[in-house]
């Protein structure tokens, strides 16, 4: 399994029931240590050669376990404890995969670090240790670039960095396809083997049919009949009835640039958000959300320091928490922050502060944001930037919270705003959509939503912009980090070119979205990124 793949791999094997197995005399045995304070039993997810699940599962009894069952031939499992680090979220500090042989074998695990457990007596998970051996180096250059990609998405998206992020994901493209290859060979020149089996299981999505069924065709009928030469001739009949030439989808994305005159200093960012449709409520019961940011930058920032963005999320993640209706507020670098609301001081995504404040924000009303020097001022740690929202139907205004952002960034002054800012819209589906963890067959999935942005302003309302440009991505081809496929959903923008006002309309929607901006639809322009 290459790395990156490994929660892919954990949620599919620990999704659905655990199947009914016919009753056979168990033919392995995995007797283990355990040491940790916190688990009581460990289990073993596994398939059989009808693709059921199997989970036996043992306690741990003074930090030892036993576990036998029956498998017909060797296979990939899943080994994990009942701990989880995060209660909200997937444990995967605690589970790891292993090669399953008949016969005795024997494990030593440590609670909170599965990951560098050592299993004896399985040929098969020797094999595939050598195998890896193979994938490291390039394995170790994907490593790298994903600390790229990560950097670049933590100082905020401008049109050079969203350039640079898509230089960097295709080259983590092509050392995908490098240990695909490397996987390929193996198949190819060790027919003999249970591993080459699992292997070309894992790749018969993903590679033409003739290149599943040459180095299928070559197995010997103890691999063919075997656990994953069942499943690989299972997705070879599928494919020949074009079970799989079904399309899949991922949610589109909206974006809206503007440009500011480059002879000013901008103090102060103005700009006003209107929902026009919130999501309907199934969209927050999935754990889902909508996000419409407005997106700016510091002058002289850099990746790391100065990016950031605020806005509108239909139901905020704060610490694995949900919140409902929230205004998100982030600096990247920030190293203070203030606010009445939610703070996390420590945001994984902006390196820097980030503030979450409840906000119950209503259809039609017209929402004034400010961004401005904040009402602790500057100190020798750096400068303050506050958040002020208005509802300008009821005048009731709202300080959100403010953040502080060192005044040089790189040794260059960094006080003043850029020239240019951005918005986005984005569809959170695609955290279950881009590596097919949820295979969406039709568009129709994606709840529709609409925000518009209008009156854009800098220092207080006294510049406007000179131009702006409006794109969507929608019908743009998806491919995850395992190489699953899939294709954005069309969305649209509504957008006004006198007055620089625009509408993101995310989502499905079987009739056009209301329209407050224009009597007409922007042109479907694709972004770029």
């Amino acid at each position: 399994m290459q790395r990156n793949l490994y929660l892919l791999i954990f949620f599919s094997f620990c999704t659905g029931t655990v199947s009914a197995q016919e009753k056979r005399a168990p033919n392995f045995t995995l007797t283990g240590t355990f040491s940790g304070k916190h688990a009581h039993t460990i289990s073993l997810t596994y398939r059989d050669t009808s693709g059921n699940r199997i989970g036996p599962e043992a306690r741990i009894k003074k930090g030892t376990f036993s576990l036998s069952s029956y498998i017909s031939s060797p296979v990939y499992a899943f080994i994990l404890s009942d701990k989880k680090i995060k209660p909200q979220g997937p444990d995967v500090s605690n589970g790891t995969e292993l090669f399953l042989t008949p016969g005795n074998m024997t494990i030593a695990l440590r609670e909170d670090d599965f990951e560098h457990a050592v299993l004896k007596g399985s040929p098969l998970q020797d094999e595939w240790i050598k195998l890896q051996a193979l994938q490291d180096p390039v394995n170790n250059i994907k490593d790298s670039l994903y600390s790229i990609i990560f950097a670049i998405d933590r100082a905020g998206h401008t049109d050079s960095s969203l350039a640079a992020r898509w230089a960097v994901a295709e080259k983590i493209a092509q050392c995908n396809k490098q240990i695909d290859q490397i996987d390929y060979n193996y198949i190819t020149s060790h027919p003999q083997s249970y591993l080459s089996a699992w292997l070309l299981d894992n790749l018969s999505q993903v590679i033409q049919l003739d290149s599943v069924e040459r180095p299928y065709n070559a197995f010997p009928d103890s691999i063919r009949t075997s656990i994953s030469g069942h499943a690989i001739k299972r997705e070879i009949d599928n494919r020949k009835k074009d079970e799989y030439t079904q399309t899949y989808y991922s949610p589109g994305g909206t974006y809206s640039d503007w440009y500011f005159p480059s002879n000013e200093s901008y103090q102060s960012l103005e700009w006003t958000f209107v929902p026009v449709v919130d999501p309907p409520a199934s969209l927050a019961k999935e754990g889902l959300l909508h996000y419409y940011a407005y997106n700016f930058a510091l002058v002289n920032a850099s990746s790391a320091v100065g990016g950031g963005y605020a806005g509108f999320q239909t139901n905020g993640v704060f610490k694995d928490q949900t919140e409902g209706k929230v205004i998100n507020f982030s600096i990247w670098g920030s190293n203070a922050g203030k606010t009445n609301g939610l703070l996390n001081k420590a945001n994984d995504e902006s390196g820097g502060v980030q503030i979450m404040y409840r906000y119950d924000w209503v259809v039609g009303h017209k929402y004034y944001f400010e961004l401005k020097q904040g009402p602790s001022g500057i100190d020798s740690l750096g400068k303050w930037w506050g958040l002020w929202v208005t509802d300008k139907n009821t005048g009731r205004e709202t300080f959100v919270g403010e953040q502080k952002v060192p005044a040089r960034i790189d040794g260059q002054i960094a006080t003043a705003w850029s020239d240019h800012t951005s918005m986005f819209g984005e569809d959170l589906h695609w955290w279950h959509s881009l590596e097919g963890e949820i295979k969406y067959t039709d568009c129709s999935a994606f709840q529709g939503s609409s925000m518009a942005a209008i009156d854009i302003t800098a220092n207080g309302g006294k510049v406007k912009p000179l131009r702006f440009v409006n794109m969507v991505n929608s019908g743009q081809p998806v491919t995850g980090s395992n190489g699953f496929k899939s294709v954005n959903c069309a969305v649209s923008l509504y957008q006004d070119s006198t007055n620089f006002n625009v509408q993101h309309n995310l989502g499905y929607w079987p009739t056009p979205a209301p329209n407050i901006i224009t009597a007409s639809p922007a042109p479907a322009q694709h972004a770029s990124k």
